[in-house]
């Protein structure tokens, strides 16, 4: 068996492999004052890498990736305040967008 072709083994376990390695990931990235999503995020790549998921995960991995970001976007929605934005806040909003729009 490659490293390309996923392994035979339920789908439930193929997730709970998934969260477990991104949860120790996560964790060990924390432990190092590292941001924690970038663990998270280092251990879908290498369970993808290393054929640790299934291919039902692979073919919902989109839909996985939509529901992720509405959770980011709401979690950071919370956090702002309705306050008079300052100057460098509204630099920071911006220069992302803007970017993003002359890229594209």
């Amino acid at each position: 068996m490659s490293a390309s072709e996923p392994l035979a083994f339920p789908l439930v376990m193929g997730l709970a492999v998934l969260l477990l390695v991104g949860y120790l990931l996560r964790t060990l990235f924390v432990s190092f004052n590292l941001p924690g999503p970038v663990g998270v995020l280092l251990s879908g790549w290498l369970c993808a890498k290393l054929g640790l998921m299934q291919t039902e995960i692979l073919g919902g991995r989109d839909h996985f990736q939509e529901c992720a970001f509405f959770l980011v976007l709401l979690t950071a929605g919370f956090e702002i305040s309705h306050n008079i934005p300052q100057t460098k806040e509204v630099i920071l909003g911006f220069v992302p967008f803007f970017c993003e729009f002359v890229l594209a």
